[in-house]
């Protein structure tokens, strides 16, 4: 466990800060006491913001260190995918994000569990699928759209900004993770398309 690999896997316990961080200051129908932070919202912002910077820095200081590994690459894609679905139900939960957009992060959902199986059964048969660059720019511009809506959240509960600035901000936001959704579906189905055969019946 090298200091690449610790930052890889610090995503999962900054995913459930950043859920007790939003939880007393969004929820209105809270039923487990948790502490209220002042600017929550602010600080869950910050703490996705380092998580979605950590994406670059670990394979960085991997290249560096000349410490790169097939255990680094997978933990890198799972734990991006733990993040991301991760947040998405998160900010739905907390109506961050509108109810229309269930049927979308269900389409994500979908298509993170069927990569990370197609990758599981590579790894069983001694094959590490690399990431795609479309699937980079899919992970890039879902977390673009994440903390452009937590920042928009932050806005409406703890500073003073317009009502009007803040709803465009917000379908800019909603903007951004169409386009994510759209290139997720894509990316999804080229990558299956090219190691398709990794799961075909005829390859054993």
């Amino acid at each position: 466990m090298n200091l690449p690999n610790l930052i890889t896997v610090s995503r999962i316990p900054i995913l459930f800060i950043i859920t007790g961080l939003l939880w007393p200051s969004l929820s209105k129908e809270t039923t487990v006491y948790v502490p209220s932070v002042q600017w929550g919202v602010t600080i869950a912002f910050v703490l996705f913001l380092f998580a979605s910077i950590s994406d670059w820095l670990d394979g960085f200081l991997a290249r560096k260190m000349n410490i790169e590994s097939d255990y680094g690459a997978f933990m890198d894609a799972l734990c991006d995918k733990v993040l991301v679905t991760g947040m998405f139900i998160v900010l739905l939960a907390f109506k961050i994000m509108p109810f229309w957009t269930l049927p979308a992060i269900l389409l994500i959902l979908c298509r993170e569990f069927i990569i990370t199986g197609l990758r599981l059964v590579a790894a069983g048969q001694g094959l590490v699928l690399a990431a795609e660059k479309a699937g980079k720019l899919k992970t890039v511009l879902q977390l673009i759209a994440i903390n452009a809506l937590i920042f928009v959240e932050g806005l409406r509960h703890e500073y003073e900004i317009p009502l009007n600035i803040v709803d465009l901000l917000e379908l800019v936001a909603l903007a951004i993770f169409i386009v994510a959704t759209l290139l997720t579906i894509i990316s999804g189905a080229m990558y299956l398309k090219k190691y398709w055969k990794i799961i075909s019946p005829g390859n054993s």
